[in-house]
C-alpha cells in the first residue's frame, strides 16, 4: 500500500464507526460472514503472504470480476478457511492458534513431510522473539521516553507543521524507483500521487474520509485502508503522541534493532491499533513504529523505519522511511526536497468525477 496522511480528528470520526459485516460490505461472502469489514483486506493479505502468491492466485485480475467464482484456487481456499476455522473453533477455543501460515510457510503447496539431510525445520519464532532484549536496571517511564524524543525532534514546534511539500522517490524490493510527490494542509487534507510510468496512482486523506484511484475512478478508501494510511504518515506522531495513541505503557525491557538499543512503548490507535514504538536509548529518536492489524486468522504486521534525519527549519525529520510488511513487500522513500508551512494549492486535493483516462 501506498503512503497516504491524515490527523488526529478524521481518526476520532473514523474510530466511532461500526464496521459493517463484510457481506454487506462486499460481494460474493461465503465462508467470511459476520467479519468486519475492515478485516476483510489485512485478511486477504495474511492469506497472500502465507502462501507466497498475489490477489491473481485466486481472483481475476480485472477487478470488475474480482468477486466471480472462476478458478479453482478460490474455491479450494473456501474449504481450506473452513477447515482452519473449524479447527480452532473445536479444539482452540475459537483462538486463531493454526493459520494458513501453519502448513504452507510461504508456499502454494505445504509440505507433510519433513526435509532430509542435516538441515532442520526452520525456527517458528513469534514477532515478539525477532529482537534480542536486555534488562535495564531502571527503566525509564513513558513520560521520561516521550519527553527526551520531543526535545530530539526539535520541542513542540513539530506539532505546529500547518503544510509541506515533499519530493520523494519510493523503491520496491527489487530496487525499482518511482517519483512521489507528497502534499498536506491542514486540517488533515493531503494527498499522495505515485508518477507511474502508465499514469499517476493518486490517494488522498480529507478528515475522516479519503479516496483513491482506482481503474474505474475514484473510490472511498476502506476503513482498514484509513487506518494504515494514517499510521504509515512519518511525520504522523510528531510531537502528538499521546494525542494519536492511548494506553501507552513502557516495556521493561530494551530491544535491539539495526545494532543500537532501542526503549519500546506499546499502545493503541484512536482506531484500536495494536503499536510498538521504537526510541532510540541515545538520541531518543523514534527509529521504529510496527503495528498490527488483527484478523480473523491472526495478526498481521506492518514495520515502518525511519533513518537519515535531518534539520528542516529548526525540525530534526525523517528524510528517509521505509515500510516493509509480511507479504514480503517493501517501500523505501527517500526525500529530495522537504518544504514546511509553505502555500498549497488546494484544488490539487480534489476527488475526481470521471475515471483517470477519462479525466485526461
Amino acid at each position: 500500500m501506498a503512503l497516504y496522511f491524515g490527523l488526529t480528528a478524521g481518526i476520532e470520526l473514523a474510530a466511532a464507526q461500526t464496521p459493517r459485516p463484510a457481506e454487506q460490505a462486499f460481494k460474493n461472502i461465503q465462508v467470511l460472514k459476520g467479519v468486519p469489514e475492515n478485516e476483510i483486506q489485512p485478511t486477504m493479505w495474511f492469506f497472500a503472504a502465507s502462501l507466497g502468491v498475489r490477489c491473481r492466485y485466486c481472483h481475476e485480475e480485472d477487478n470488475a470480476k474480482r468477486e466471480m467464482d472462476t478458478k479453482p484456487q478460490k474455491l479450494m481456499a473456501r474449504r481450506m478457511i473452513e477447515m482452519t476455522m473449524g479447527l480452532n473453533k473445536t479444539t482452540f477455543g475459537g483462538r486463531a492458534a493454526v493459520t494458513c501460515n501453519t502448513c504452507h510457510r510461504g508456499s502454494p503447496r505445504p509440505v507433510g513431510v519433513p526435509p532430509t539431510g542435516e538441515a532442520g525445520p526452520p525456527e517458528l519464532s513469534s514477532a515478539a522473539e525477532l529482537n534480542k532484549t536486555s534488562e535495564t536496571s531502571e527503566a525509564p517511564t513513558v513520560d521520561q521516553i516521550l519527553s527526551k524524543y520531543e526535545a530530539a525532534i526539535g520541542g513542540a514546534s513539530a506539532a505546529q507543521i500547518s503544510s509541506r511539500v515533499i519530493q520523494a522517490t519510493v523503491a520496491d524490493i527489487a530496487g525499482k524507483t518511482t517519483p512521489v510527490e507528497i502534499l498536506m494542509k491542514a486540517p488533515g487534507t493531503s494527498v499522495i500521487m505515485t508518477h507511474n510510468r502508465d499514469g499517476d496512482a493518486v490517494a488522498a486523506m480529507n478528515g475522516n474520509s479519503g479516496w483513491v484511484t482506482a481503474e474505474r475512478g475514484a473510490r472511498d478508501m476502506r476503513p482498514s485502508e484509513l487506518e494504515a494510511t494514517r499510521l504509515e504518515d512519518p511525520i504522523y506522531v510528531m510531537g502528538r503522541i499521546k494525542q494519536v495513541f492511548s494506553d501507552l505503557r513502557a516495556a521493561a525491557r530494551t530491544e535491539r534493532i539495526d545494532g543500537g538499543e532501542a526503549f519500546v512503548v506499546s499502545a493503541r490507535s484512536l482506531g484500536a491499533t495494536a503499536i510498538k514504538l521504537y526510541f532510540d536509548t541515545k538520541s531518543g529518536i523514534l527509529s521504529r513504529l510496527v503495528y498490527n492489524t488483527e484478523t480473523v486468522f491472526g495478526p498481521y504486521y506492518t514495520q515502518i523505519d525511519y533513518s537519515d534525519f535531518r534539520d528542516a527549519d529548526g525540525l530534526n525529520m525523517p528524510y528517509r522511511w521505509k515500510i516493509s510488511r509480511v507479504r514480503g513487500e517493501v517501500s523505501d522513500y527517500r526525500v529530495s526536497d522537504l518544504k514546511l508551512n509553505v502555500p498549497v494549492d488546494e484544488t490539487r486535493f480534489a476527488k475526481p468525477s470521471l475515471p483517470p483516462a477519462a479525466a485526461r
